[in-house]
């Protein structure tokens, strides 16, 4: 017993600890996304304490940098879920920059008032449109973890997990949603502090998920190119929506949580239209979206009606390629897939992919006609273009790492057809095996749109390659 106590009250002290850990001058919980294209832009996040007021960011092609560029700051403050009573107020930082060229890799620094970060790296994307594109992105969602305590709600093998996709080399991650258990500040830095490996270096571009809790933290962290008029304190009823063009790719990030007061057959179902079809005049060889709650799935959660009634024959009627979900925590492959989930030749059918846990509690699976390959394992895939071919391949994971540790699982490729008519086209050859958008505001308006409303963060360890 006098042991059990003595453990008791060491892990308390050590949750106190963690929650009271203050943030310094030094930056930390750097990452980036865009607000603009990808091939001349980037956006840089980060937090210090209230005693670094001003955002810069040093940057160049060599670790000389000889440029250099501000942005906004404002504070963010809040308490936390492993102890109410505390509240942390934080300086958060946003910087985008402008006039970079394509396919370029850059180094940079972030701070100001004299303290900056160690040095860091990322590469700007292809010319948009460039039908030739090679370029690879990671999908991937689900790193919550199923209590608090220590790790606040985080699997504690995110950290070796974020090495996996660091060392995959993507252009970008798309997270799928359910980043933390309930949204709340602590639970975030534990986010960041695990995801340091590659959150400097590698644009994650994120999904709203049920378990980011209708959060404004959530919101605060990650700028994204606004759509449909939205101001900063639109998202929570207007949806977290938005798109972007990576190459001769389009990409639709769709936001489901209707729970939430996300309105996903009326506004959202508009715009969901419109940008699909405003690619038909534009370069785009292949058409991507990502929202959390899957439209086609077996076991746990199963598929979401209201998702296949409004958004599935967007898809369709789009020729949309694939589609990529979170929520359910296991990985699944449909079949190309018609309005009505039944299998039809890819030049008419959307295929659906969970990459269903980086961390979170797993799922038991289940069988349906529909399904090409699922596991129940910690997962993330890897999806390969190269032009008019790409390929995906499903990797898994696990907490307790074996002779399966980050191994293939599950793979696909396509092939697209020429159009016809002057039309574009869908068609594909199709191998299996496993067992520009429009932005509506400029980057100075979508960076400002940020500095509405108070919330907070506080700081985990940092880490660099």
């Amino acid at each position: 017993m006098k042991h059990l106590i003595i453990t008791m009250l060491v892990v308390l002290l050590t949750s106190v600890q963690a929650v009271a850990t203050q943030s310094s001058p030094k930056p930390d919980q750097i990452h980036l996304t865009w607000t603009g294209d990808p091939a001349t832009t980037v956006t840089i996040q980060w937090r210090t304490d209230l005693s670094v007021p001003d955002s810069a960011v040093n940057y160049g092609t060599t670790v000389a940098y000889g440029m250099s560029t501000t942005g906004i700051s404002f504070t963010l403050s809040g308490t936390t879920v492993t102890d109410t009573s505390y509240t942390q107020i934080v300086m958060h930082h946003v910087v985008e920059l402008q006039g970079l060229n394509p396919s370029t890799a850059y180094h940079y620094q972030a701070g100001g008032s004299g303290q900056f970060s160690a040095d860091y790296y990322f590469t700007t994307a292809p010319v948009t449109g460039f039908t030739n594109s090679t370029f690879n992105f990671i999908v991937c969602g689900d790193t919550r973890g199923d209590s608090l305590g220590a790790f606040a709600g985080i699997n504690p093998s995110l950290s070796t997990f974020a090495e996996a996709l660091f060392n995959n080399h993507p252009s970008f991650i798309i997270f799928t949603g359910d980043a933390t258990e309930t949204g709340n500040i602590d639970e975030w830095d534990d986010w960041f502090k695990a995801m340091s490996s590659v959150s400097p270096y590698t644009v994650i571009m994120p999904v709203d998920g049920n378990h980011e809790s209708n959060s404004n933290i959530f919101y605060a962290q990650f700028a994204v190119p606004f759509a449909n008029g939205k101001t900063w304190q639109d998202l929570s009823t207007k949806g977290f929506y938005y798109s972007f063009n990576y190459g001769n790719s389009h990409f639709t990030i769709a936001d489901d949580e209707a729970a939430f007061g996300v309105p996903v057959q009326t506004n959202e179902l508009t715009w969901l239209n419109t940008d699909l079809q405003s690619t038909q005049a534009t370069s785009a060889e292949w058409k991507f979206v990502s929202n959390h709650m899957p439209e086609f799935s077996k076991g746990a959660y199963g598929s979401n009606s209201v998702l296949d009634q409004y958004w599935v024959p967007v898809f369709v009627n789009n020729n949309v390629d694939m589609v990529f979900n979170g929520h359910c925590h296991f990985y699944e492959r449909t079949f190309p897939l018609d309005q009505s989930g039944n299998q039809v030749l890819q030049n008419t059918g959307v295929t659906y992919v969970v990459a269903g846990s980086i961390g979170a509690p797993l799922y038991d699976i289940a069988q349906a006609p529909f399904i090409a390959y699922e596991e129940k394992t910690y997962n993330y895939s890897v999806v390969q273009i190269a032009g008019n071919t790409i390929s995906m391949n499903a990797y898994r994971l696990s907490d307790t790492p074996s002779i399966n540790y980050n191994t293939l699982m599950d793979n696909v490729s396509y092939t697209k057809l020429a159009p016809s008519s002057g039309t574009k086209s869908s068609g594909c050859s199709c191998n299996t095996t496993g067992n520009s958008a429009t932005y509506p505001f400029d980057a100075v308006t979508v960076i400002a749109m940020l500095g509405a409303g108070l919330f907070a963060l506080k700081k985990p360890a940092g880490h660099s390659h």
